[in-house]
């Protein structure tokens, strides 16, 4: 005896809302809080100063991408960060010199460099995975 069965179930309605601007910004702000512990915060504007938009986290300060990548960038000319006024109290950069990277690591105070493979170490990208599924299964 055979059977056939042949199933007729339209994805269609589950994909749209897969792919749907709703799942991956609310995807990207579950990464984000996942994360956000391995930001440096020394005043917290690297933390607090992000957009998030569907798949997309845009650390918005300056620096971001120096303190991100974590190596040191000094003057080219003479071979430092940077300068202090007299007092010590304003650290500053010569105006309109763009520093050269070098291989030596920042020290960080708190958080890490790269913080998003970090959180990958630390495998919350399966915590990530799990929320997602959590949204999937509520709003299917």
């Amino acid at each position: 005896m055979n059977v056939t069965v042949i199933s007729k179930i339209n994805l269609d309605p589950a994909i749209r809302k897969i792919e749907s601007d709703d799942f991956w910004k609310y995807s990207a702000e579950e990464w984000w809080r996942l994360y956000y512990d391995l930001v440096p915060h020394k005043s917290n504007d690297l933390r607090q100063h992000v957009k998030i938009r569907p798949k997309e986290i845009e650390h918005i300060q300056p620096y971001s991408a120096y303190i991100y990548y974590g190596l040191k960038m000094v003057d080219p000319k003479y071979n430092v960060g940077g300068f202090t006024t007299d007092n010590g109290n304003t650290w500053f950069s010569r105006r309109g010199v763009r520093k050269k990277r070098t291989n030596s690591l920042l020290e960080l105070d708190n958080g890490s460099r790269l913080w998003d493979e970090k959180a990958v170490s630390e495998k919350k990208d399966l915590l990530l995975i799990s929320s997602m599924q959590k949204w999937i299964d509520k709003n299917l």
